[in-house]
């Protein structure tokens, strides 16, 4: 027979692990995610204006409904340094983008080209 005394040390270790697998799975939501509100699959033209800010870009890219969470885009691109890499110009981008891929378009994906 179990006795109370017994559970009292497994239960804190379930709840312990419990709270790190729902953690794990939002932080992959969040960062991999894909926009709910985007029923199009045409691209948009994306203007990063000179000397704007990340915050600006996140709040921008959440308002044209290219990413769900600009306070994760905001944090990943911080913390991968990839903000140092965005350039001013206009890109095309895809919505249904994770928050990931749209942070790698803007510091590694090639502008909009517009031939004359």
């Amino acid at each position: 027979m179990i006795k109370i005394k017994d559970l009292i040390g497994i239960i804190p270790i379930r709840i312990g692990l419990s709270c790190l697998t729902l953690g794990v799975l939002l932080c992959g939501y969040l960062l991999f995610g894909k926009p709910l509100n985007s029923s199009s699959a045409e691209p948009v033209l994306f203007e990063v204006p000179k000397n704007s800010t990340i915050s600006h870009l996140s709040k921008e890219l959440h308002r044209k409904g290219l990413i769900s969470f600009p306070l994760t885009f905001k944090l990943f691109v911080r913390v991968t340094g990839l903000g140092k890499r965005v350039r001013a110009g206009f890109y095309y981008l895809p919505p249904r983008n994770s928050v990931v891929e749209m942070a790698f378009k803007l510091s590694t994906g090639k502008m909009a080209t517009q031939t004359v």
